[in-house]
Order: C-alpha cells, then structure tokens, then sequence
C-alpha cells in the first residue's frame, strides 16, 4: 500500500509540474501577443495620425468606437492607445533594423520521442524540461500586424 501512494505522489508531482508549466508558457504567449498588438494599433496609429491623414481628436474617437462596438473591452482608452503609439515609435527602428539573434536561429532541443504519442509526449516535455525557455525578442513581436491578410 505505501509502494503504491509513493506512484501516487510521483504522479501529482508530474502532473503539477506540467500544469504550473503551461500555465507559465500561456501567459508567456499571451504577453507576446498583447505586445505583438500593441505594437501593430501602435503603428497604425501613428502611420495615421502623425502624417496628418488623421485630424486632431481621430484617437478619442476610434477609443469610444471600440467601446461602443466591444461593450466590455478594457485597455483601449485614448490614453493607452496613445501610449500604444508611443511604444511602436520608440521601438520601431530597433525592430525594423535588428540583426537576427541566436535565438532566432536556434530551435528547440527534442530527444527520444519517436514512439510517443502526442498527450505523452506533451507532458514528458513538460515535465523533463527538454525545452529551453528564453526571454522575447525582437523577433517576436509581430510589426506588421495590422497590415497583414488575415487568412
């Protein structure tokens, strides 16, 4: 009996530890996505409004059309949206120019999955830490966001 409450707790340790983990790796591609749009509205924004295609109080209005439009929706005020433009135009250059890092060329380091199947496999990663985790890069954020075919 305490043979098999030992596999038990072997068990909710492996299972705890791949629940913690993909929680983290969510919030982690949540937060690259959330940039990743701030970056493009930041772009938008300020392709629009800087230029002088838009007149003055365009953000004021495109921030209560959204709340009109997305009852609910949180975080697109006129002066997060503004600050959103500020983001894009004090990082754009570096995100524009960048040369590639060593992240970028290197992938993840994957061993001895050939047999497995895909729930298994999934959890092993999780648990084995045979995935590196790495700080966002430049790469990462999507600078064209807005200007893209949606598929």
């Amino acid at each position: 009996m305490n043979e098999m409450m030992k596999n038990y707790s072997e068990a909710i340790q492996a299972i705890k530890s791949a629940i913690l983990k993909s929680r983290y790796r969510a919030a982690a591609l949540a937060n690259r996505e959330l940039l990743s749009l701030y970056y493009g509205i930041g772009g938008y924004i300020s392709a629009n409004s800087r230029k002088g295609t838009w007149g003055t109080g365009a953000i004021e209005t495109i921030s209560e059309k959204l709340q009109q439009e997305l009852p609910g929706l949180r975080g697109f005020s006129t002066g997060n949206i503004k600050r959103m433009r500020i983001f894009f135009e004090q990082w754009c250059e570096y995100f524009e120019n960048r040369t590639p890092s060593m992240y970028d060329l290197e992938s993840p380091v994957i061993q001895n999955v050939e047999n497995r199947t895909p729930l298994v496999y999934d959890l092993e990663l999780s648990v084995n830490k045979n995935v590196e985790y790495r700080a966002l890069t430049a790469h990462d954020i999507q600078i064209h966001l807005l200007t893209e075919k949606q598929i």
